[in-house]
């Protein structure tokens, strides 16, 4: 208001003068008369301002100017004046312009320098709109580029608009020219030079960049941003490389000029992409929101992605070479219905082909060599199809498909990947969070972790699969439930070469003083890993998640508190257990925590393990052969772990009977830390006291009389015992048996990877003799689920509850209950009418941070359902266990981990209950905290964006010196409003 008052002083005086000449001229009353006044008045007001506003400055640069430099020009300059640079070299460092000035040569870039301070960060920043740059060589440090230790930036505008930057010679930067959210720039007849990145428009709008050339970069221009709106510039006449980037928005049936050396396309219709070499962009060849389209016959070399399709429909990418990108090689984002086939992805830095949220793709005969992530990478999309695909050496997995459904996978190749050691828990073909997907014909060999591995993935099916010569396993199902393996093939896995590598361990527990040092390095080295054996692994559990693979084995290391190698212990090989994780190298087939899992005629031998299984539930296991064309089993497994495998041959032959197909050896983990059901008072088992099972033979060319005398056989030392309660089935070409476990009686000290610091094992080696005396005693039939319920949801036709109902455990003690009209739907869209609860004694990922577990864990399903509105859990407990302690119900997700839930607590009645959304993982813990809400609120991008560009209106809406754009307003208002007034009196008066 202080800037204003010498205006209202004026324009007071100017109304009082003209009242006083009115009274006196009273008679004069005629239009013209009193139009001519006000003229005179608004002319007056004008004057005063423009007199009174700051005048631009013209400041000069150079050896006798008003500046030697041009930031202490910057400093004395104010809005709108002008910066006029002499001839020379000026060495800058972190120019920030803040004021809307134009900075001009005096002869052009030949012969005016502008270059950055070696301490510089980014030689020019602009964050005011309404800025021109022209005429100079803006040079960056050129050497350091040239050796690759980029780290300097040339321009950037900071959320401006109106910026002008013309005829200027731009080298030797990280980043030339980058626009982060800005909008309505002008770019125009300028040169970039060996810069890692020409010209990049980063959540920005409606930028033109006309006439310019780009040469000898690693990457010339590109465009990102979250929406449509970022993509619409107006982009001719640039050159890369003398070939011309086309930059076409809102075109329909088209096709890409031969000369293009850069396409975008955003927003358009039928456009073909084709016979064209492209270099150094961005994205050499980009569709944004443009549909029904083609790119084919393009060669893409040395760009941050190959082909990119952003919000794009029923596309085609065929016979396109994509050589070396720093990202992606294909990237395909919320883009349906594409087909990509025949193209070669060789040596990316990320993906070599990403399909993320986007779905009914269909890959087929597409090559991915050398990907320094996935070869094909499958995110958050469904109902594609990968068919006939060749993917080789790529760091983590050959495939991977993540929180996907319902895709099909036939014929694929996937061999050498895992090379990036770094990362145990790599595979051929990965489903993580996936279900309902389909694997068949696939061969996932030769790779440097697992085979196929599918971790918390349900009702996939695996069918003729093979996973052969893998130096982790073959098939390893985790966590995963209802999955079908028929007829998968899984040999010769778990080969020393990996382990040659050596291993680097972030964190070990020591069983002897529960030391744990988080920064052990070099554990082993110097010795290549070969030929191992069950009695040569380490003689301590060592938890490692991710373990980090280094060094190769030394024969003996030297013990201390930051090494766990005893000083008497030789190594051959280790064994390394991931977190929570059981990670078991070398088993043909590994099932670990999952349930109602079916393997029907899988073939597993030659393995360090040919099969185990380990805490699952309900798993059936049909007919797994175990020696080639030989020895087969079928069984079921709750709760334990096994494991199995097969030899052709045994020293211990039992005298006149003949062997029958093979030797399997069996093996019992007994722990006396974890367990279920006590063998002593001290030792418990890890698995159900018995094991049934069918030992099935191949009766070609045995006689009646010689196939009746089969009989099972356990070799007790060097005597073989027949077991008891088998029985032979000659139909259907098999013995049944229940096998006790106090039949294992051979006790040692091992480390397979439980989290355990001295478990031992029992091993027990099974085999059919024909035998004179058969057993024709009955079998028992296979456990199930004991410890969990089902209950029956009553539903309309459409999924909707029809009444309150309550959900329990089989002890009461964790229960559901879900309200009439609510709606349970699971993750395949469909509505749930059986809930199962299943208790269990452990969780996911151990426990929170500074909680304390109460053994209360409970998984309900089908996992993933969702409810239309919340549903109540209870969880009972002991006040007194909790004594000092809040009890707090959790959540587990793969994301985040343990979630705390808000939990209401009922002390009295010993009741924990939170509110629920979905299926999931639940445990109660007991915390010093209070509970907490599980989600919160965090600003969108939108709202950030919002008061960005409101901070910039408020900073453009004053004049630092003159009266603004403001106090114009302010006047020419009162002016008019002066007018109306007057010549409202004037009529009153009998005047207009």
């Amino acid at each position: 208001m202080d800037t204003l008052s010498p205006y209202f002083f004026i324009i007071y005086n100017l109304y009082r003068h003209n009242y006083i000449i009115e009274l006196e001229v009273e008679k004069m009353n005629s239009k013209k008369y009193y139009l001519s006044k006000c003229l005179i008045l608004f002319l007056i007001l004008s004057a005063c301002i423009a007199t009174t506003s700051a005048e631009p400055l013209t400041l000069t640069v150079g050896e006798g100017k008003d500046h030697l430099n041009i930031s202490d020009a910057l400093s004395n300059a104010n809005n709108g004046s002008i910066i006029l640079v002499s001839d020379g070299i000026y060495t800058e460092e972190d120019l920030v312009i803040d004021k809307r000035i134009t900075l001009i040569s005096e002869n052009g870039s030949q012969t005016t320098t502008i270059k950055a301070n070696p301490d510089s960060d980014t030689l020019i920043t602009i964050t005011v709109n309404n800025v021109t740059i022209n005429g100079f060589t803006i040079e960056g440090d050129l050497e350091t580029f040239e050796d690759g230790l980029l780290g300097r930036n040339g321009i950037s505008l900071e959320s401006v608009s109106s910026i002008t930057i013309t005829n200027n010679e731009i080298f030797g930067f990280y980043d030339a020219l980058v626009t982060d959210q800005s909008g309505n720039n002008f770019i125009a007849n300028n040169t970039f030079l060996n810069n890692s990145m020409g010209v990049f428009f980063d959540c920005s709008m409606n930028n033109t960049m006309l006439n310019n050339t780009f040469e000898s970069h690693l990457t010339t221009f590109g465009v990102d941003g979250p929406a449509l709106e970022n993509f619409v510039h107006v982009v001719e006449n640039n050159t890369i490389e003398n070939k011309t980037i086309y930059y076409w928005v809102d075109m329909a049936d088209a096709k890409i000029p031969s000369d293009a050396g850069q396409v975008y396309v955003i927003n358009s219709t039928n456009i073909t992409v084709k016979d064209l070499v492209l270099t150094h962009g961005y994205d050499g060849v980009a569709f944004v929101e443009t549909d029904n389209s083609r790119i084919e016959n393009v060669t893409t070399f040395s760009s941050s992605y190959g082909i990119s399709l952003i919000g794009s429909n029923n596309n085609t990418l065929s016979d396109n070479i994509i050589l070396q990108c720093d990202y992606d090689g294909v990237y395909v984002v919320e883009s349906h219905n594409s087909i990509l086939s025949n193209n070669i992805i060789l040596l990316c830095g990320d993906e070599g082909i990403y399909i993320g949220r986007s779905d009914n793709a269909t890959l087929s005969s597409n090559t991915v060599v050398l990907s320094n992530d996935n070869g094909i990478f499958i995110d958050e999309s469904n109902d594609s199809t990968l068919n006939e695909n060749t993917i080789a050496a790529c760091n983590h997995n050959g495939i991977r498909i993540d929180h996907s459904q319902n895709n099909s996978l036939t014929n694929n190749i996937v061999t050498y990947g895992g090379l990036d050691s770094e990362h145990i828990e790599t595979a051929g073909i990965l489903l993580s969070g996936s279900d309902n997907n389909t694997l068949i014909n696939n061969s996932a060999d030769s790779n440097l972790g697992t085979g196929i591995a599918v971790v918390s993935s349900d009702n996939n099916i695996l069918r003729r699969n093979t996973a052969n010569e893998n130096s982790l396993g073959g098939i390893w199902i985790a966590s995963s439930d209802n999955n079908t393996l028929t007829d998968n093939l899984a040999t010769d896995n778990y080969y020393g070469d990996l382990l040659s590598l050596g291993v680097n361990i972030d964190t070990a527990l020591f069983g002897d003083d529960s030391h744990i040092d988080s920064s052990i390095t070099n554990i082993l080295a110097n010795k290549y890993a070969n030929d191992n054996s069950l009695d040569n692994l380490f003689s301590e559990a060592i938890n490692s998640y991710p373990a980090t693979f280094e060094n190769t084995l030394h024969s003996r290391t030297a013990a201390s508190r930051k090494n766990p190698v005893r000083e008497d212990v030789g190594l051959q090989s280790v064994s390394i257990n991931g977190g929570a994780r059981i990670i078991l190298p070398g088993s043909g087939i590994f099932v670990v925590e999952g349930e109602n899992n079916t393997l029907t005629r899988n073939m597993a031998f030659n393995n360090q393990y040919d099969f185990c299984s380990a805490l699952s539930y309900n798993l059936e296991v049909e007919k797994l052969m175990l020696i080639k064309d030989q020895a087969q089993m079928s069984f079921t497994v709750d709760e334990g772990i096994v494991l199995l495998s097969g030899n052709e041959s045994s020293d211990v032959s039992l005298p006149g009977k003949t062997n029958v197909n093979g030797y399997i050896d069996m093996l019992a983990v007994i722990d006396p830390d974890i367990g279920y059901s006590s063998v002593d008072a001290e030792i418990n088992i890890v698995l159900p006291t018995k094991l049934e099972f069918k030992f099935l033979y191949d009766d070609s060319g045995m006689s009646s009389n010689g196939e009746s005398s089969i009989r099972l056989y356990q070799l007790n030392g060097t005597k073989w015992t027949s077991i008891p309660n088998s029985s032979l089935n000659t139909n259907a070409n098999y013995v049944a048996a229940a096998l006790d476990w106090q039949y294992i009686t051979e006790y040692d000290s091992l480390d397979i990877g439980i989290n355990s610091p001295t478990p031992y094992y029992g091993m027990v080696t099974l085999a059919l003799f024909k035998d004179p005396e058969p057993p024709r005693s009955s079998g028992s039939l296979p456990q199930s689920l004991k410890d969990s319920t089902k209950t029956d949801l009553p539903i309309t036709n459409d999924g909707e509850i029809t009444k309150d109902t309550v959900v329990k455990s089989k002890n009461s003690d964790a229960t559901l209950t879900l309200y009439k009209g609510t709606k349970a739907i699971d993750v395949s869209g469909n509505p749930v009418n059986i809930i199962r609860v299943t208790p269990f004694s452990y969780g996911p990922a151990g426990i929170p941070a500074d909680a304390t577990d109460h053994g209360l864990y409970f998984k309900f399903e089908p996992s993933g359902t969702t409810f239309s509105q919340d549903v109540m859990i209870t969880m009972e407990f002991n006040p007194e266990d909790f004594e000092g302690r809040t009890p707090v119900i959790y959540t587990y997700t793969s994301e985040d981990g343990w979630i705390a839930l808000e939990t209401t607590v009922d002390w009295e009645n010993g009741r924990a209950t939170a509110m629920i959304s979905h299926f999931s993982f639940y445990a109660l813990f007991g915390t010093d905290a209070e509970p907490v809400k599980e989600a919160s609120f965090e600003p969108t991008s939108e709202t950030i964006e919002t008061v960005t560009s409101e901070g910039n209106s408020a900073e453009e809406s004053t004049d630092e010196k003159g009266l603004g754009f403001i106090s114009w307003v302010v006047a020419i208002v009162l002016v008019i409003g002066l007018g109306i007034v007057y010549g409202t009196k004037k009529k009153k008066d009998g005047g207009l």
